[in-house]
């Protein structure tokens, strides 16, 4: 009996219903790509299943309206109004709308949808059609594949063989030739690379497989195979079945049987073939692409020595199977960032390949840190390996894989989108608003979103998100990469209208100033982009808000259009605006302080008078009152703003009343129940420099009631309690003013700051340092610089007690270049008669392995410096060739005084540098310069000859000229170069000689410098 006469019952759940629709209309419209609209709960306009026909190209959309027969219902023409009227919002624009349901066919209905369709396409609308579940089962008999896969049970005879008849066809001349001999290809495990092909996106082998964390499911498939001989696995696209099914395989060749695996999942014939006397594993990779009955007939030749196992993608099929296991994404992440953590040195050796940026240095993320993000952000496998592995990294190569594909623009929407909702998914249809206008049909944008979600660079055709937000921002600051004039104006647009969509944020908005203004091309900046209308609607929303966090981020959208566009302040902030945010200020509710923090500032450093007309609109008793009453959540952002109003301390009547509202019982109240933890400590800190900026005596009782428990936590990590109190002594105390702008601290300023420390234990402090990680080694050389500041002999114990070989240990192959933190770190440490012996021999030793040495170490270690020379390696001199003469000067001084002929040697790499300092516009470059020639003078005469005839006389001229109009040490430096290019025949000599006759004085040397 023929399928369509049988009493078939329609599926009884919505979810069978609309699978069942998917894989029939992906038949009938000759489209395999199409797909769900959405997700379950997404507003979805009317359309559950979208696609487009072949051939034509039409958008074509379904609605699948699941009703009980049980009860005889039906569908009525108003929910059917109800699902067209939907669908006209849905984008791009549908050609036709099918509308499929389980119920009955009704004549009366029927009728009604013609004449509406007629009456639609007459209006150039979308046609509508109306399947009933009579139409349905006709349509599922004439489609074979549908049929198979969700009622298999009622094929007839004479399908199967119509089915062998097909396969039994001769072909000719034209088609396909015929499989190979042996389709199974043998497997090998025993090559295996490291994480690296995976960080990259390359296709997996069997023996990548190994190295990646085993995943759950591959136990399960084991387990599955040893019952029944066969098992499918089945996951969405990039969940990580080939490796799953990899490692599965790989346990049973451990067992001593063979591995194969089908080279084409396409074959109409294919039989598991084996070794008789070695059992076999099969594997079926992309299983989904055989026909049914091929994939039945193998897993009917399943024995006890021969085991299948077929992966399948979800996408392509989306209905089940029975015994299947389902290999979930997400909890696949978990495992691989479980089993990475697991071996973080393996782990870190392959991240570190893919993206340098990774390590223990000072400026390094943290593998930890990477590992953490990826495994919180990647909905799949393949995102996680992006993420780990700083795929925006190779921007470059994506940039110059979507320009040959022509989807640069496509994926700048979807960037634009990224980044303005903050990091929310995005429809096709929301992408189709921002390419609108830039002459791409909605079949186009279509097509270049499926070229997208396959190079895994968006995350999947219902999420066209980057696979990172990193991504998005780095793609959009290379957007115009590649592209003309045209095309750059369309990305303008599509920046212009994301800031206007509905799905944009205001914190987004504020993302995507900053990310453009970051870009090297000039027409990504805001200035060319931002137009007077977009800026509008952003003030409109900014002042608009209502919430603190919502005000946030107003403020911080605020600071950035103010640095964007170029435009005035008072342009952008008018008299209703001041009252506005005088208001915002008066009423300030954590978290708005680090807006109000970041406004201000901005404003202030542009037009402070604005920013005092601000500050002083507001209640300074309200301001004051909000200050009064901190708790430790929202102490750093009421610091934040409490220290910018400072900015405006002049008016002095507004800061007199503020001062006066202060309350200070509250505030050491809670200041003396304060929790204990660095991340507090810190927030505390913020909040008691901040106060002290207004009331300094405040600002001391504050800090008396917190002592006790500073001293503590110095006691148990003076690095991490160093850092965390950085406010309090540079800024309120000054005793740590590296930049000396504070000015010389106060007896009672220093006395406090010792008070705080009379906890510390120097051994404590040693072991801390030596334990060191690279990451460390710049807050511990700022910690002994401050100790040395403030109490030389806790300074001098601690260096006594650090464990030089400790520290030699963790710097490891850093040895042979040493980073800027090891370069710190050594120098810190040498400090002073008991350790600078110690630190020689430590250099001395290690010379041999160093191919780099830094300048400040060759000037504490001159014998490691010739050590390197020796073995034809390089003193970085050019490093210090800018600041840092004097550095310069001395190493080469020793080393002439040592062995003269190395000098030339070890200062020919740093040529272009010298000469480059030697003219440079900045004029304290030229401070520490007149050491440098003196001693080049007497150590290497001729290469100053050299070095002073590369300069170009005009250059040198105009800035020496500044120098020495200037005076001191800049002036100094300059009269040296002056008097050393008195005695050459070029002619930087009459520059020189025009210099001394116009600055007679500044242009002698003072002094012999050495």
């Amino acid at each position: 009996m023929e399928f369509e006469q049988k009493q078939i019952s329609p599926p009884s759940s919505w979810e069978h219903f609309e699978s069942l629709c998917l894989a029939l209309f992906q038949e009938i419209w000759s489209d395999p790509t199409a797909q769900r609209n959405g997700r379950k709960g997404q507003r979805q306009n009317g359309v559950d299943i979208f696609g487009v026909r072949g051939g034509s190209g039409e958008q074509l959309g379904a609605q699948c309206k699941l009703k009980t027969l049980l009860n005889d219902s039906q569908l009525t023409f108003d929910e059917a109004l109800a699902e067209i009227r939907q669908a006209e919002a849905f984008r791009p624009r549908l050609a036709e709308l099918l509308i499929a349901t389980t119920a009955r066919r009704d004549a009366t209905l029927q009728e009604k949808i013609r004449l509406l369709s007629e009456e639609r396409s007459a209006r150039g609308g979308f046609r509508v059609k109306l399947l009933a579940w009579d139409d349905l089962v006709s349509l599922i008999a004439s489609q074979r594949v549908v049929l198979e896969r969700f009622y298999p049970e009622h094929r007839t005879d004479t399908q199967a063989l119509l089915t062998r008849l097909a396969d039994l066809k001769p072909r000719n001349a034209t088609e396909p030739a015929s499989a190979p001999s042996n389709p199974w290809l043998p497997l090998h495990f025993e090559e295996g690379r490291d994480l690296g092909p995976a960080l990259l996106g390359r296709d997996l082998g069997p023996g990548d497989a190994l190295v990646c964390p085993r995943l759950v499911e591959a136990d399960a498939l084991v387990s599955e195979l040893r019952r029944s001989f066969s098992v499918r696995l089945m996951g969405v696209s990039g969940a990580g079945k080939s490796v799953c099914a990899f490692q599965a395989a790989h346990t049973f060749w451990q067992e001593g049987w063979s591995v194969v695996q089908l080279q084409d999942a396409t074959l109409d014939s294919v039989s598991l073939n084996a070794d008789p006397a070695k059992p076999t594993v099969f594997l079926v990779d992309g299983g989904h692409r055989m026909g049914s009955h091929v994939l039945n007939g193998l897993e009917h030749q399943t024995s006890r020595t021969k085991y299948l196992v077929s992966t399948h993608t979800l996408e392509a099929n989306p209905s089940t199977h029975r015994g299947a296991v389902m290999l979930d994404a997400q909890r696949a992440v978990r495992t691989i960032a479980a089993g990475l953590r697991a071996d973080k040195r393996a782990t870190l050796s392959a991240v570190k390949r893919a993206d340098d940026h990774i390590g223990d240095g000072y400026l390094d993320e943290e593998l930890d840190r990477r590992i953490a993000a990826a495994e919180h952000s990647a909905l799949y496998p393949w995102q996680f390996c992006f993420i780990l592995g700083g795929g925006w990294r190779r921007t470059a190569m994506i940039v110059d894989a979507c320009r040959t594909q022509g989807t640069s623009l496509v994926l700048a929407a979807i960037a634009a989108l990224q980044l303005v909702s903050r990091d929310a998914a995005a429809a096709l249809s929301d992408v189709g608003e921002l390419i609108a206008g830039c002459d791409l049909a909605d079949q186009e944008v279509e097509a270049r979103v499926r070229w997208l979600v396959s190079e895994r660079i968006v995350i999947s055709h219902s999420d066209l998100r980057c696979a990172h937000q990193r991504l998005a921002a780095a793609f959009l600051r290379r957007a115009f990469d590649g592209l003309d004039s045209g095309a750059r104006a369309n990305v303008q647009r599509i920046l212009r209208k994301a800031m206007s969509s509905p799905h944009s944020t205001l914190a987004g908005c504020r993302d995507l100033l900053q990310e453009t203004g970051f870009s090297e091309w000039v027409g990504l900046h805001p200035d060319h982009w931002l137009d007077e209308q977009t800026s509008a609607g952003l003030l409109a929303r900014c002042f608009c808000t209502t919430s603190a966090e919502d005000r946030m981020f107003a403020c911080l959208l605020l600071a950035a259009l103010g640095g964007a566009s170029g435009v005035p302040w008072r342009n952008l902030i008018d008299a209703a605006g001041v009252r506005l945010l005088a208001t915002w200020i008066s009423t300030a509710k954590h978290p708005l302080g680090h807006g109000l923090y970041r406004l201000i500032n901005n404003v202030w450093n542009d037009d402070e008078q604005l920013a005092c007309e601000i500050v002083t609109a507001s209640d300074p008793l309200s301001v004051a009152h909000i200050a009064s009453n901190i708790d430790v959540d929202s102490a750093y952002s009421v610091a934040q703003m409490v220290d910018r109003i400072a900015l405006t301390r002049d008016h002095e009547p507004w800061h007199r009343a503020f001062r006066g509202g202060l309350d200070w019982s509250p505030i050491l109240k809670i200041v003396s129940t304060w929790p204990e933890g660095s991340d507090n400590l810190f927030f505390l800190s913020k909040y008691c420099s901040a106060i002290g900026m207004h009331d300094r005596e405040l600002g001391f009782s504050i800090l008396e009631v917190a002592t006790p428990q500073i001293q503590k936590a110095f006691a148990e990590d003076a690095v991490d309690t160093f850092q965390a109190i950085d406010d309090i002594v540079s800024y309120f105390l000054g005793t740590w003013d590296i930049l000396g702008v504070r000015g010389k601290p106060s007896p009672r300023e220093i006395a406090a700051t010792r008070k705080l420390l009379r906890l510390v234990q120097p051994g404590r402090v040693a072991e801390q340092l030596s334990a060191s990680s690279v990451r460390d080694f710049e807050p511990g050389p700022r910690l002994l610089g401050f100790l040395s500041e403030v109490s030389s002999r806790l300074a001098t114990e601690v260096r006594r007690k650090v464990d030089l070989e400790r520290v030699s240990s963790t710097i490891g192959e850093r040895w042979a270049k040493p980073t800027h933190e090891v370069k710190v770190f050594i120098s810190v440490l040498s400090q002073g008669k008991h350790v600078i012996k110690r630190v020689v021999a430590l250099l001395e030793a290690k010379a041999k392995n160093i191919k780099i040495l830094p300048a400040r170490l060759a000037a504490i270690a001159p014998g490691a410096a010739i050590t390197v020379l020796q073995q034809g390696n390089t003193i970085a001199l050019g490093e210090c060739m800018v600041l840092e003469w004097r550095v310069v000067a001395y190493v080469v001084h020793v080393i002439h005084a040592r062995r003269p002929d190395l000098v030339a040697p070890m200062l020919r790499p740093h040529i272009s540098k010298a000469v480059e300092g030697m003219q440079s516009h900045q004029i304290n470059t030229y401070e520490g310069m007149a050491e440098f020639v003196s001693v080049m003078k007497e150590a290497a005469p001729a290469l100053l000859d050299d070095l002073l005839r590369t300069l170009v006389p005009g250059t040198a001229e105009r800035h020496w000229t500044e120098c020495l109009k200037s005076g001191g040490r800049a002036a100094q430096g300059a009269a040296c170069l002056v008097e050393a290019s008195l005695a050459l025949q070029t002619p930087l000599r009459d520059v020189a000689a025009r210099l001394r006759k116009r600055f007679p004085s500044n242009s002698q040397p003072k002094k012999r410098f050495v």
